[in-house]
């Protein structure tokens, strides 16, 4: 009767394994998100690393204050299959994705697995880490949309970054010694602290300067990198934000 058991459940395991589905690569996925860095370019990062060919729709935000127009996104948002709609999106084949760490998380499943993480326990890590990554860029960047000063949000990230750096310790990359999805977006948003801070927080923990530069030489990131047609380098926010819109 075990025995029976265990080779049902072998069978069911195996079963499981079978059922993974060969991804197809047919087509060119295309990325949706404003006409800026913001939550789009660890996205594009990650499709020029990978050296997957893409298309780059943007939506620009129009007028000036008090009368933004962001008819662009806005007449075309309800119109594209969206099951939730927003930017940024990904379209791929009859795939459609929005929401940042979904597809970012996509993007690694089907061009480079190990981008997920390598074992269990850097998957976990990952995971663990991505809220006080995400919560990092939430905090830098929703006050330049709210009045705040570079100071008032210099105070604030300070120990959100030392904290990063500290559980970083001496390792190449934020979740260890290999390369992952959450790094695309760690290294987008640590650029972007280093122009609001004007250069204080590279002075302050070196070691994060040294992280930005191994990230950003990568092959094929690097290449895209020295091209502003490919990767853009302002502005990271709308114009509606009062700091780093241009």
């Amino acid at each position: 009767m075990l025995e029976r058991e265990l080779r049902q459940t072998k069978s069911l395991n195996a079963g499981d394994a079978n059922t993974m589905v060969a991804e197809s690569h047919d087509g060119t996925p295309i990325v949706g998100y404003w006409k800026i860095r913001g939550l789009g370019a660890p996205i594009r990062m990650m499709f020029y690393f990978l050296k997957v060919p893409f298309a780059d729709v943007t939506y620009e935000v129009q007028g000036e204050e008090p009368n933004f127009d962001v008819s662009s996104w806005a007449d075309v948002k309800f119109t594209l299959g969206f099951e939730l709609p927003n930017l940024p999106y990904l379209i791929d084949g009859d795939v459609k994705l929005t929401e940042t760490a979904a597809i970012m998380q996509y993007i690694a499943r089907k061009w480079r697995p190990s981008l997920l993480g390598s074992t269990a326990a850097e998957m976990g890590r990952v995971q663990m880490l991505w809220d006080g990554v995400s919560n990092l860029k939430k905090q830098s960047t929703v006050p330049c949309y709210m009045g705040s000063t570079a100071e008032e949000i210099i105070d604030t990230i300070r120990p959100l970054l030392a904290k990063i750096v500290e559980l970083m310790g001496a390792s190449n990359w934020i979740a260890g010694d290999n390369l992952t999805w959450l790094d695309f977006y760690f290294a987008e948003n640590l650029d972007m602290i280093d122009k609001l801070s004007d250069g204080l927080f590279y002075a302050e923990f070196p070691s994060l300067q040294t992280y930005w530069e191994r990230f950003i030489t990568q092959e094929g990131l690097g290449e895209a990198w020295c091209d502003d047609s490919k990767l853009m380098k302002t502005p990271f926010n709308n114009p509606m934000a009062k700091l780093l819109n241009m």
